[in-house]
């Protein structure tokens, strides 16, 4: 009784109707599920045999052209940049390879492939004629920002060339030479700021990091000088400008630095973007700000200062066959130009006042020239400064060594010829600024500075010193950048006497210019006159 009690028949129900339609569909589900994963997969393994047949097939087209070693079949020699060291950065790598390769080598990674080249008569044809255009892939990160827009089509993203010449006539006034020497009363007023602002530190004791200091005083110039604006930024390092534009900076270094960042699900890579996209933001909301305010004035027939923001106003009326110019296009010259005329000018004063500390005899000559035509006087003129030929001589040998743009890059028409090698059409040819600069083909002794190597008798390397580009699009604030940087440095080495704070590190770093490492770090003292 035991057994049988325990014992419980299975039941068997015929199936239903309900039951054999529910089965079908699970069928009809797998089989769905399993058609689409098999489709994905064929598809996958077509575009994956269709990208290696390419790679394959581009790898060919230049394989009469030097390049690094190793080279691997999909990432090319991608990842040998991806392995530079803390003390290396691109411009210096692609620079060693130019020395073991020549001055024409290609590139690959992936399924393109770039060529580098440090020959003066390539700079030449390519830098002089408008038919070659800059790359438009390459300026991505300057016009939007991990989603955010950022310099969008200002001058220096626009690689359209009529569109692009269309534009920068709206600066021709901004930047002639009569305008800006009405600019010597601004420039010695933030010279002087500079100045007093440091005197607190120079106890001969107190780390400076001048590369900061230079940053912030070259901001507040381009600030006032450009667009009006009356912030305290040099004695003010929390100010908001000071703030964005290292991030900002930072975050389009890193697009090319690490192009799979943007696709990242991790939560730190999550955050990083959305750090840059709001700095951009915020930036071009104070842009906004101070256009719109601009704007009014105008509009109410009030009395503006003939500035950068004023022509871009003005003449933007004028912009015929550009449609569409409105507001964010109007931001996107502003910011343009803000980030043109901080960044590269404070780094060339960061670079100089490094090369001199290291080198006390050219500092001692600097200084006598400066005493010499100012006679004693505080107040720089725009005569003083056109007689400064040494000073001149120091910031184009500083340009040369260390050129805060390393390097520039145009798209080939055709088919050419560069050194030798057949190259083919739409070829990215990246030429390299700093490389070119250090090249002993051009320059004897190139690691010295020597800024009396420009007045020797000997051949002129006018396309191997191309730190403002050449041609038609030459940077547009060149005379701007070289008249601040001077009356900046006469103020600075007629008061004040700075000695390199011992063991830092005189590499840099290239964070999309380049820039000292170690931020020149000096003690200051007051200069006994």
């Amino acid at each position: 009784m035991g057994f049988f009690s325990e014992y419980k028949p299975e039941i068997i129900l015929s199936p239903t109707k309900n039951t054999t339609r529910s089965s079908i569909g699970e069928k009809m589900a797998a089989n769905l599920i399993f058609v689409s994963c098999s489709v994905f997969a064929l598809a996958f393994w077509i575009a994956f045999l269709g990208l290696s047949l390419y790679i394959a097939y581009n790898r060919k087209r230049y394989s009469h052209i030097p390049h690094p070693e190793p080279l691997h079949f999909f990432s090319g020699n991608l990842q040998l940049l991806k392995d530079v060291g803390d003390d290396e950065t691109w411009s210096t790598v692609l620079s060693h390879w130019s020395k073991k390769l020549g001055p024409v080598y290609c590139f690959h990674t992936y399924a393109r492939t770039v060529i580098i080249c440090e020959d003066s008569t390539v700079f030449k044809e390519l830098l002089t004629k408008s038919k070659y255009l800059k790359a438009p892939d390459t300026y991505r990160a300057f016009r939007f920002l991990y989603g955010a827009r950022a310099f969008g089509n200002g001058l220096l993203c626009e690689t359209n060339h009529e569109a692009w010449m269309k534009k920068r006539a709206i600066f021709n006034h901004a930047f002639h030479r009569r305008y800006l020497m009405g600019l010597m009363n601004e420039f010695n007023i933030c010279g002087d700021k500079l100045v007093n602002h440091l005197i607190p530190s120079s106890d001969g004791r107190t780390e400076v990091a001048m590369s900061e200091e230079f940053a912030r005083v070259t901001m507040e110039i381009i600030a006032r000088v450009g667009f009006g604006m009356d912030d305290d930024i040099i004695g003010n390092p929390d100010s908001p400008l000071c703030q964005l534009f290292p991030k900002i900076l930072h975050g389009m270094q890193s697009v090319y630095n690490a192009p799979l960042l943007k696709y990242s699900i991790l939560p730190k890579d999550i955050k990083y973007r959305r750090e840059v996209r709001g700095a951009m933001k915020d930036l071009r909301k104070m842009a906004r700000r101070c256009i719109q305010a601009r704007m009014d004035a105008l509009n109410q027939g009030e009395e503006v200062p003939q500035n950068i923001l004023t022509y871009i106003l003005q003449e933007s009326n004028n912009l015929e066959g550009i449609e569409n110019f409105d507001i964010e296009d109007m931001i996107d010259q502003f910011l343009t130009f803000f980030a043109a005329g901080e960044e590269t000018t404070s780094n060339l004063l960061s670079f100089t006042f490094l090369h001199l500390g290291r080198n006390p005899e050219i500092m001692k000559k600097l200084r006598d020239e400066v005493d010499t035509i100012l006679k004693g006087k505080d107040y720089v003129e725009y005569s003083d400064i056109t007689q400064m030929q040494y000073l001149t001589l120091v910031l184009k040998e500083s340009l040369r060594i260390t050129p805060p743009g390393s390097m520039l890059n145009r798209i080939l028409p055709n088919e050419m010829d560069l050194c030798g090698y057949k190259v083919p059409k739409d070829t990215i040819v990246l030429l390299q600024i700093y490389g070119i600069g250090r090249n002993e083909k051009y320059f004897k002794n190139p690691a010295t500075f020597d800024p009396e190597r420009f007045t020797r008798d000997e051949d002129s390397p006018l396309f191997a010193y191309v730190p403002f580009s050449m041609g038609s699009r030459s940077c547009i604030g060149q005379t701007f950048a070289m008249m601040e940087a001077k009356v900046i440095m006469c103020k600075l080495i007629k008061q004040l006497e700075f000695q390199l704070v011992p063991n830092q590190n005189f590499k840099f770093t290239e964070n999309i210019t380049l820039k000292p490492k170690d931020g020149c770090r000096n003690y200051i003292t007051k200069r006994k006159l």
